[in-house]
């Protein structure tokens, strides 16, 4: 069954012309609570997973996301369409404009304690009440290592800086157990940290992209997770000009992308240890034989919690400017935000399971 808002942008698109401050307004408030319905489940048990504990959100975006989103709204104010932005801003973001990246994952990952780390403002943190760590995506380049220094945006930090600093919170976590959630950079970070290769691309990704689930790898994670149901994670926003190869010992691949030269999109890593040759055997392992006491890395190349804003100024945009608006394939993006709030809810139960 088609969701309310698709039937509404579908009755928009007969109706060709630029929609006026109201009828955009109408159109996006109605998206949102589809979005808001569609993930209401997958945040409910991510919240019960995480009992009060805080998420902790390494931030090595130097506001590149926030910028961005600033940059749009602003243009939709200039243009006679101040309601517009100020509905995604209340809406999305609780009334404040976003400025780091804890921002984006509190208006897809729900109501949760996040305590955010910034790459910038390096303080040591404690871990008594962090239930996992999310390492967000960075403009810094692990691809660029080996290079000559390149510092990041207006910061005095270069791309060995963010690396070492990434690395010296991923080392505490793995010494204390707790799961880690890569996202893009982060993603990319952990498949070399676990020993895979990251290469640049020969043109950067910015754009809605379709992943497939990897038949045996996604097989794989189900079964160590424990998930009845297979999540099929479709659509998602990416943006990105690095790219993962992974080690095949220390990971197991059960997303990437579709088309001519696939990505690695989705990555269940062991910390300590290696994966056998035996690859039925390793698809019976539970996570606490694969993990022991250190625990696990769960990574994605993609951005959930940028998808849903990327998703309304594309909308916006197309209705600011009269073009159709019937392709966005709405169901398909919440579907994947929600199968990634599944998997991410899963892997932490199991990781809170066998460790107590």
């Amino acid at each position: 069954m088609a969701l309310e808002s698709e039937k509404r942008l579908a009755e928009i698109d007969e109706n060709s012309g630029i929609k006026t401050p109201e009828e955009v307004v109408e159109a996006i408030d109605a998206v949102i609570d589809d979005f808001r319905n569609a993930v209401a489940a997958a945040q409910g048990e991510l919240a019960e997973v995480c009992d009060g504990r805080e998420i902790l959100i390494w931030d090595t975006t130097f506001g590149v996301p926030s910028n961005a989103l600033r940059a749009n709204l602003e243009t939709f104010g200039a243009q006679g369409y101040d309601s517009v932005s100020n509905l995604i801003v209340n809406r999305i973001f609780g009334g404040n404009m976003p400025t780091d990246a804890s921002s984006f994952f509190k208006g897809t990952f729900g109501e949760l304690a996040f305590k955010q780390v910034s790459v910038e403002h390096f303080v040591p943190w404690s871990s008594a009440s962090v239930a996992a760590a999310v390492f967000a995506g960075s403009p810094a380049s692990i691809s660029r290592l080996d290079k000559h220094p390149v510092r990041i945006r207006d910061s005095k930090l270069t791309d060995e800086d963010v690396f070492r600093r990434t690395e010296s919170i991923h080392d505490d976590l793995v010494d204390l157990g707790v799961p880690a959630v890569g996202i893009c950079y982060g993603h990319q970070y952990m498949a070399h940290k676990h020993g895979g290769m990251i290469y640049q691309m020969s043109s950067e990704r910015r754009r809605m992209e379709t992943i497939a689930a990897d038949p045996e790898g996604l097989d794989f994670l189900t079964r160590t997770l424990g998930i009845e149901n297979t999540p099929q994670i479709s659509r998602l926003f990416v943006s990105h000009h690095d790219a993962a190869r992974f080690n095949p010992r220390k990971s197991r691949i059960f997303l990437s992308s579709v088309g001519e030269k696939p990505v690695t999109h989705g990555l269940l890593s062991i910390r300590n240890g290696e994966f056998s040759e035996d690859g039925e055997k390793n698809l019976a392992l539970t996570l606490e034989e694969l993990a022991g006491e250190n625990g696990c890395d769960l990574s994605v190349q993609s951005h959930p919690e940028t998808t849903l804003p990327h998703t309304l100024l594309i909308l916006a945009k197309a209705l600011i400017t009269g073009h159709q608006v019937g392709n966005l394939k709405l169901e398909e993006k919440f579907n994947s935000i929600r199968d990634f709030l599944r998997i991410v809810a899963n892997f932490l139960r199991s990781h809170r399971n066998f460790r107590g």
